[in-house]
């Protein structure tokens, strides 16, 4: 949605929309069946378990494990129905918008907390070089667009902020952060969302170590990626036919 290449000429936009959930979707936790149940049940489990493969006592796990899927439980009880979110692409906003529909959240300081080119936490070295500009000025006028979907779900968003203790954030953020690095992480992580993966959607193996790096490149870099595999492989003629139906 930033516009990093100069190169790249398509327009881009920054939306924001609901979301949170760990599991696929919203009816995995408020639907009273004995599958749905069990899914929510591997979640407290995995969940608790990665606190306590980071150093957490048991009991501190569980209860961690416990809060993240109370949070998400009651996520998924204010977000709008998937058929009526699927329609909507989203429209023009403000932050004003944003803070009055859901004063809690601080807006502006979120996003500059996402432009900032900060230290990293454990005093390793930064990923970045300097603040990312076109991020803080995301909403101006004449700067990427910013867009609003599913505006009933934010005020209901902000009763739930504001009736969450701070320690409830702290494992739902601390689980997000956990299970978006485990695949980076020892075998002991990798197997633990193996076993979460094979409950969910039956998938029981590890993917082979090319292909994770596949989807590492692809993931991390996406346009140089797809440039050397046109430049490369993909034919000609294909590509021209391609390129005629685009401009068609």
């Amino acid at each position: 949605w930033i516009d990093t290449d100069p190169r790249d000429t398509t327009r881009k936009v920054f939306t924001v929309a609901q979301g949170g959930f760990t599991l696929p979707e919203k009816t995995y936790y408020l639907e009273d069946s004995a599958i749905m149940q069990q899914h929510r049940d591997t979640l407290v489990k995995i969940v608790s378990r990665f606190h306590q493969l980071l150093g957490y006592p048991a009991a501190e796990s569980d209860k961690r494990a416990k809060a993240v899927l109370e949070f998400e439980t009651k996520l998924a009880s204010i977000t709008v129905d998937k058929e009526d979110a699927r329609q909507d692409h989203g429209t023009p906003a403000e932050w004003s918008e944003f803070e009055e529909l859901a004063p809690f959240w601080p807006w502006k300081e979120w996003l500059s907390r996402l432009a900032s080119c900060s230290e990293p936490p454990d005093a390793s070295a930064k990923a970045c070089k300097h603040d990312h500009h076109k991020v803080l000025e995301v909403g101006e006028t004449g700067k990427t667009p910013l867009y609003m979907m599913n505006k009933a779900f934010f005020p209901k968003l902000n009763a739930l902020l504001e009736e969450t203790e701070m320690d409830t954030f702290k494992a739902v953020l601390g689980w997000k952060v956990m299970r978006n690095a485990a695949l980076y992480m020892s075998s002991k992580f990798i197997d633990l969302m193996v076993e979460f993966n094979a409950d969910l959607y039956g998938v029981s193996e590890k993917n082979p170590r090319d292909r994770k790096c596949y989807y590492a490149v692809q993931s991390g870099t996406p346009w140089p990626m797809a440039k050397l595999y046109v430049d490369q492989i993909f034919h000609q003629e294909n590509r021209e036919a391609a390129l005629e139906m685009l401009g068609n």
